[in-house]
């Protein structure tokens, strides 16, 4: 696992009692004041329930639907800050998440897919490792792709999280986890992963973390609670930019990764050496390619071997 695991995987229990069998989402999503909001329903319920996980793993079935309404897909529409549903009727509305209830039809249309965010300006949805984006009356269930995520994006659809900055959290179900930014269609930073399959990834505003629900493989479910920054897991022993020499200052490099190979920016890394002359810094910072670098300064006249080491500071 790349990112730092802060707690689970946690057991999902219906009404904190065994683990239930696990649930088949419509499209769930994160609210801060609520929990883990779904429509859902297992194999041996039947019909659609509305319901709440918490940090905890407790799911509360909250409510069944009005009439009519089945599977909702929710999303997050960041102009009002509100989640907004997606019956099985073609209704798109703003959801209340204490009720369970959709509003009156903003939107006629049953094309988006899975999972969606409403931007200022357009729709959003994240497939196969690509940003889409659909006209906000849209009449095409074909988005048009907007940005290709680096390192060959992700597999499956993607959770489209707000950051809280302007930019998002897109999180695909192969664990691969992205910023990106809206307004300049660019993905922001580098690429994470939580190096495990999941059912969504999402971010959480009011604790700074990302949550991800899990099938656990005995028809149960599990959530984790996540860092969102890379635990360094890998440092390549440092290299000098070119060949030592007496009276010159030569720069010496080491990166710092994840588990799955992922760049670790903005963590220190402290210098030590061995043999004549001195480094220029103690500690310095990775960059966003997770490279940190060091200024040796060897002096005139100087014999003997130089050694500089480095090592991942906590």
């Amino acid at each position: 696992m790349a990112l730092e695991l802060l707690a689970g995987p946690v057991p999902v229990q219906r009404y904190g009692e065994q683990p239930c069998e696990s649930y088949s989402h419509a499209a769930p999503f994160w609210l801060d004041d609520v929990g883990l909001v779904t429509s859902a329903m297992t194999a041996t319920r039947s019909g659609w329930l509305y319901s709440v996980i918490q940090l905890d793993g407790s799911l509360w079935e909250r409510s069944t639907f009005e009439p009519g309404v089945t599977a909702l897909k929710l999303g997050w529409d960041f102009q009002t800050q509100r989640v907004m549903g997606l019956d099985g009727s073609a209704r798109l509305a703003f959801f209340d998440p204490l009720t369970g209830r959709l509003g009156p039809r903003v939107l006629a249309t049953s094309l988006l897919a899975w999972q969606w965010a409403r931007w200022y300006d357009r729709f959003l949805e994240a497939l196969s490792g690509k940003m889409y984006y659909l006209p906000l009356t849209t009449t095409t269930a074909i988005g048009t792709a907007e940005y290709t995520f680096s390192q060959g994006g992700g597999a499956g659809r993607g959770v489209i999280s707000d950051a809280g900055d302007g930019t998002v959290y897109v999180g695909f179900t192969d664990g691969k986890l992205y910023r990106y930014n809206p307004t300049t269609r660019q993905e922001v930073g580098s690429w994470k992963t939580l190096g495990l399959a999941n059912k969504g990834i999402w971010y959480s505003r009011r604790f700074g973390v990302l949550i991800s629900l899990h099938a656990n493989g005995d028809n149960t479910d599990s959530l984790r609670v996540w860092s969102p920054e890379v635990r360094p897991d890998q440092l390549s022993a440092p290299v000098p930019a070119y060949t030592l020499r007496a009276g010159r200052v030569t720069r010496f490099q080491a990166t710092v990764q994840g588990a799955q190979g992922e760049p670790c920016p903005e963590h220190p890394v402290g210098w030590r050496l061995e043999g004549p002359g001195q480094l220029l810094a103690a500690q310095s910072n990775t960059d966003a390619a997770g490279v940190a670098t060091v200024d040796y300064q060897c002096p005139l006249g100087a014999t003997g071997a130089a050694t500089v080491t480095a090592e991942v500071k906590y």
